[in-house]
């Protein structure tokens, strides 16, 4: 029996999240209850999502403000729903909540009372940047609502955690982005138009000159249903005032990947051209 699970994205920023959502669509080790959106213009990324699929409640959630959209990609037609007027429909203790962006949507679930069997998040990092320098650093998902972050790390949830230290150098090479390319299906095909409107965003924008994506997301996706390639370790861990994962005796003991099998991306690239 495939598991269920609901994914909360920020998907339409970086384009890992649209890799996460595919890989995921792509597995049937696990069946996506619903896909909630988060961060800044929910509901524009909920008509995100319904580009990829039309077979899954979609609802938007909790406005940060912050970050921005780099694709256009868009299904007008999408049927989503706000998440705040729809909380009965995640009345089930049995589903694997998998947080890929910022933690405003879990940490308003905790508020209703809400428990999950299993919750997943890709943010933080224990020792390294975003290039793999070993020295603390504020990642983007835990500092995007850092009083969510707290509320969910003081919970009683039982959390894996996907930090950077083990996504940073997850590449994908000019060859498996080629494969995508050439492949035909919708997905594959969204795919493409995600990264070269997220390359042409970033050098307009910022003169940023975009090359190799990180699988930062779908490394969460994966760990939902085989752990196989990777290793994990307790750690007790919480995030200091300034946003910054911090190792504390007294803190909270959460799992956490430590290592991961570089076979993965090619496991990767087969589910996603699957």
């Amino acid at each position: 029996m495939s598991k269920q699970i609901i994914i909360d994205t920020d998907i339409g920023s970086d384009i890992d999240d649209a890799y996460a959502l595919v890989l995921a669509l792509n597995s049937p080790e696990i069946k996506i209850k619903a896909i909630i959106t988060n961060n800044s213009e929910p509901e524009k990324k909920a008509k995100i999502v319904g580009a990829f699929t039309k077979n899954i409640p979609i609802f938007y959630g909790i406005d940060t403000k912050k970050g921005f959209l780099t694709t256009d990609i868009c299904n007008k037609d999408t049927k989503t729903e706000p998440l705040q007027e729809n909380t009965d429909f995640f009345k089930d203790e049995e589903l694997t909540y998998i947080s890929i962006g910022a933690l405003s949507n879990l940490a308003f679930f905790l508020d209703q009372g809400f428990k999950f069997k299993n919750v997943i998040i890709m943010g933080g990092s224990i020792n390294t940047t975003y290039s793999g320098e070993k020295k603390k650093v504020k990642e983007w998902n835990f500092n995007c609502d850092l009083d969510a972050t707290k509320k969910v790390f003081n919970s009683n949830l039982n959390i894996l955690l996907v930090p950077l230290d083990v996504t940073w150098d997850l590449e994908l090479n000019e060859e498996n982005i080629t494969k995508i390319k050439k492949n035909k299906k919708e997905t594959s095909i969204l795919l493409n138009k995600h990264l070269n409107d997220m390359r042409k965003f970033l050098y307009k924008n910022y003169n940023i000159d975009f090359k190799k994506p990180i699988l930062h997301d779908p490394l969460a996706v994966y760990a939902s249903y085989d752990e196989s390639l990777f290793k994990t370790e307790y750690l007790r861990l919480s995030i200091s005032d300034d946003g910054i994962l911090e190792e504390k005796k007294e803190a909270k003991n959460i799992r956490v990947i430590k290592e991961v099998n570089k076979e993965f991306i090619p496991f990767f690239i087969k589910r996603i051209l699957s």
